[in-house]
């Protein structure tokens, strides 16, 4: 599985050798930050899983600070940062919305009707987003963050317990074969 997933990544090399690190190459010479072993992988997917379900702009620079402050594998966290790209942002951005407001309605602080108003309705009366000061907007952003820290902290668990059982399977498995023979 190493081997498999080493052939598709950069090289350690290449990556260090880029001009756009300038002074911070110092800090990804550590060999943990690079080694494929089941905790630095399970660490590097669900950090990626859980920054690449947030909201915001700069996946990737967050990744990288991350996986440095944690000590997890880079190339699996920037790898899994991907999985949320701008092709499946819309239909993700719109699933953690109504999980939003699912959790405000179930916490006691929903928000008004017109901000969960049909999409419909938005789009040919869009001007209604920004009356009452940006209310609504404000609104619309705190559910839509509400329910991504839901799915990234699910995600992030799910990833790195499952990731963590898949590698326990495959060296089990590989033992047992090799043991047959």
């Amino acid at each position: 599985m190493r081997k498999s997933l080493e052939r598709f990544l950069p090289k350690r090399e290449q990556i260090l050798k880029s001009r756009c690190l300038g002074r911070f190459t110092h800090l990804l010479h550590q060999h943990e930050l690079w080694h494929f072993h089941r905790r630095s992988l399970a660490g590097g997917l669900a950090l990626g899983l859980f920054v690449g379900s947030m909201p915001l702009i700069g996946h990737i620079p967050l990744a990288l600070i991350g996986a440095l402050w944690l000590r997890v594998n880079i190339p699996v966290a920037m790898g899994a940062v991907m999985l949320t790209n701008p092709l499946t942002m819309p239909a993700y951005l719109y699933f953690a919305f109504r999980l939003g407001l699912h959790i405000r309605s179930w916490l006691g602080f929903a928000p008004e009707s017109s901000v969960a108003m049909p999409l419909t309705d938005l789009i040919h009366n869009w001007q209604l987003l920004f009356t009452d000061g940006g209310q609504r907007i404000w609104d619309a952003y705190l559910t839509i963050w509400l329910g991504s820290l839901l799915i990234g902290v699910l995600a992030a668990v799910a990833g790195y317990y499952l990731s963590l059982l898949i590698w326990r399977l495959v060296v089990t498995w590989r033992w047992r074969y090799r043991h047959r023979s």
